[in-house]
């Protein structure tokens, strides 16, 4: 796949590792870094952190649940790191059980 430039931005150069994102987003995504978890707006949910690229090529922070809207906007204004436990039950935020576990997990 390869990422389309956004109206007005340059589009980055072939072999560019580390393409630029908006000033002081790398500064933001090192607070996710530092940390176990994130919230989404003011859910009190926590999601595990994953890391995936933007359309325009930059590492950003999302639930490891992939649940939440994702694009190109101001995701630090959506999400806030934490540093409490992960408390989202949804695959990919919840740790691997092995199946000898026995245990089914009750959704609801």
């Amino acid at each position: 796949m390869v990422p389309l430039p956004l109206p007005g931005v340059p589009s980055p150069k072939r072999g560019s590792s580390t393409p630029t994102g908006v000033p002081g987003e790398s500064w933001q995504a090192d607070q996710f870094r530092e940390r176990s978890g994130l919230r989404i707006h003011d859910q009190r949910v926590v999601h595990a952190i994953t890391w995936v690229l933007d359309s325009r090529g930059v590492e950003i922070p999302v639930p490891a649940c992939h649940v939440g809207a994702f694009g190109v906007w101001e995701w630090w204004r959506v999400y806030t790191s934490t540093n409490d436990p992960v408390s989202c039950r949804l695959p990919g935020c919840r740790p691997s059980r092995s199946a000898s576990d026995g245990v089914q997990l009750c959704l609801f």
